[in-house]
């Protein structure tokens, strides 16, 4: 069940990146491939919680990679500004679509957490007037407190 969930994920986000291409990564065209692929049908399948969460384990995962511009095995590849948008819109999307009602949190590395920084101040620094970059900060920054705070917790227990 996880490989599919892969598949879509990551089709989802090859999709979003070659209908927008670099100039137009905004949140209503993910919304659009979202429905066109018919992703929010993407618990259906589910017949208990445990493949609920896996499957939101799954799809945060490629999110996450693609965020930061690795594949889903962690080998880095050649991300568009695109996708990488499309990355950060799909953790939103899962972490809000989840029927476990944000059961399962968005964890990342210290590694990730500092590609999924750079990656965001570098929009912020280069191309803030584009209206995609601005519902990235958007999103980014009503819940980077919740991340951030996640994160030390764990750095704290290590």
């Amino acid at each position: 069940m996880e490989h599919i969930v892969y598949d879509d994920c990551w089709q989802l986000l090859q999709r979003f990146g070659r209908i927008s291409g670099d100039a137009n990564a905004q949140f209503t065209l993910f919304c659009q491939c979202w429905h066109e692929m018919q992703m929010q049908h993407i618990y259906s399948a589910q017949t208990n919680q445990i493949e609920v969460i896996e499957t939101t384990l799954a799809a945060l995962h490629v999110a996450k990679r693609v965020a930061c511009g690795r594949q889903t095995n962690g080998e880095p590849f050649q991300a568009t500004r695109a996708q990488r948008i499309g990355g950060l819109y799909l953790l939103y999307a899962i972490y809000h679509k989840q029927p476990t009602k944000h059961f399962v949190k968005i964890e990342v590395s210290p590694r990730t957490w500092d590609s999924l920084v750079g990656f965001i101040e570098q929009l912020r620094l280069t191309c803030f007037e584009n209206p995609d970059t601005q519902q990235v900060d958007i999103n980014v920054t009503c819940h980077e407190p919740k991340i951030k705070r996640g994160r030390l917790n764990r750095r704290n227990t290590k």
